[in-house]
């Protein structure tokens, strides 16, 4: 099939019908599957992704292997990805606790209307549902078909990045997991750019939710086992504000571990700023986390204690 040539502003313009045909499914079709069917309206919905990658791909006759790149990482691009996965995991439970100690009430009714869903079915099954499915459909219409299209009209990298993260941010139509979302969706971009591959995007969205699905079931059977009625419990603004400190001190490790992962994708490439300035911004970085990570700790347990009445 001879691929249908895109300029610029129809490439941006195909991208972004895309993401609003996707969000209007959601809102009026996919959301509702999901209330009245559970797990099997998710398994419906996913495929739904798929489909919709699929048959935009065709419509507009594009060459499949190019929106879809299955080229193999280099061993370099395998490492780095999971650097980057694991920077991208703690930024982003990061920003889940400081989102959640502002809105407590919102935070817990997410987790918990997810933790209902997934621990609803064998382990293995929310495994696949949760885990795999959506980083194979999900990636395939993220940074398959959309950002294919993004590509044609922009052409710096950093701005695509920043828009696709948007991108995957609004698409999960939760304010709560906006952050996360946005930051897992320009991490992943920054991979498909770097390794013109969906593969490691696909790994890369799949080992990030892997930890939900293992915390939804813990989760589960703790609270199953365990009766909490007769204790006091703090405030759980309260409790999510030392949590985000907590991860805030943790978040030392991002920087570095994102300049380990620039290092690992551009092993064979001569970058043009220096290692020495990188290392400074690192070292900054890093100290400011911490600083900032133990000051909000220290508020937090304060106020913890206060509510005991203990100051």
């Amino acid at each position: 099939m001879e691929e249908k040539k895109i300029s610029k502003i129809s490439g941006l313009a195909i991208g972004t019908g895309i993401f609003i045909i996707v969000i209007l499914f959601m809102i009026f079709a996919a959301f509702p599957i999901q209330r009245k069917l559970g797990i099997t309206g998710v398994v419906i919905t996913e495929i739904c992704f798929l489909a919709i990658a699929l048959a935009f791909t065709f419509a507009f006759r594009q060459k499949p292997k190019e929106v879809f790149k299955l080229k193999l990482p280099t061993l370099w691009e395998v490492f780095g990805t999971l650097t980057l996965c694991v920077a991208t995991y703690i930024a982003g439970i990061t920003s889940v606790m400081g989102i959640a100690s502002l809105f407590p009430t919102l935070a817990t009714q997410t987790s918990g209307g997810l933790q209902n869903v997934i621990s609803s079915v064998p382990f293995l099954v929310g495994l696949l549902v949760i885990a795999v499915l959506p980083a194979i459909c999900e990636e395939a219409l993220h940074r398959g078909v959309i950002l294919h299209f993004y590509s044609k009209g922009i052409k710096n990298e950093w701005i695509i990045i920043i828009v696709m993260g948007i991108v995957f941010g609004i698409f999960h139509l939760n304010p709560v997991r906006f952050l996360p979302t946005a930051i897992l969706g320009g991490a992943v971009t920054y991979v498909a750019l770097k390794t013109k591959s969906i593969l490691p995007c696909v790994i890369f969205h799949m080992l990030n939710n892997i930890p939900g699905v293992f915390s939804s079931y813990l989760l589960g059977n703790v609270s199953q086992d365990m009766n909490i009625t007769d204790i006091p419990l703090p405030d759980m603004g309260n409790v999510f504000f030392v949590a985000f400190g907590c991860m805030l001190a943790a978040s030392v490790a991002v920087p570095w571990l994102l300049l380990a992962a620039s290092a690992l994708f551009n092993a064979d490439k001569k970058e043009e700023t220096k290692l020495t300035v990188k290392i400074a911004v690192c070292a900054v970085s890093s100290v400011l986390l911490f600083a900032c990570g133990v000051t909000v700790l220290v508020l937090g347990t304060m106020k913890i204690v206060g509510e005991y009445g203990l100051m």
